[in-house]
């Protein structure tokens, strides 16, 4: 069986990238097809319509990874969490031509945030924010009906953390 690649979008950017997160589905961000969100080494989350630079937001830190609020986009569907080198924990609203951060707030610890992810852990209305952090600090917190995030709780564990695992297995089970 063959199979023809076509090459159909690409974006070339001149700062390190972190980490990257899409949305692709037909509602996503309004009505632009494909849109990127690239969280850069210059302190920047850069807005990517699909192969064109839309905008950028500047933040006050290097944001080393991104993840979609709620795992969604929240209510508007153009909302992205983000963590940052220095341990800080970000909402950043991204519609069509500009966007603002919602709020940053510091985390338990300076260590880099290195992943997160948004499910519901604790049995809450909305899903929680679950961050990893490079020293091994895992924080969960859950989000009220004005997207504000409150610590629920904070867990240790003895192995560093990393976004970029060389294996990973993973399984998961409903609480």
């Amino acid at each position: 069986m063959n199979f023809a690649c076509i090459w159909s979008e690409n974006y070339l950017c001149t700062e390190d990238i972190h980490d990257v997160v899409s949305l692709v589905y037909e509602e996503a961000w309004g009505d632009r097809e494909y849109t990127s969100i690239l969280a850069c080494g210059n302190s920047t989350l850069q807005i990517i319509e699909g192969n064109n630079f839309a905008y950028d937001l500047k933040l006050n830190s290097v944001p080393f990874t991104v993840s979609l609020f709620m795992s969604d986009g929240g209510h508007t569907k153009m909302m992205v969490l983000y963590g940052t080198k220095s341990g800080r924990l970000g909402l950043a609203s991204l519609p069509k031509g500009n966007g603002k951060v919602v709020w940053e707030m510091d985390t338990t610890s300076g260590a880099c945030v290195t992943t997160i992810s948004c499910y519901n852990v604790t049995g809450g209305q909305f899903p929680d924010i679950i961050v990893g952090k490079e020293d091994g600090l895992i924080e969960i917190y859950t989000i009220d009906e004005t997207d504000n995030p409150h610590l629920f709780g904070t867990f240790e564990d003895s192995r560093e953390m990393s976004s970029r695992p060389k294996k990973l297995r993973l399984s998961c089970r409903k609480l």
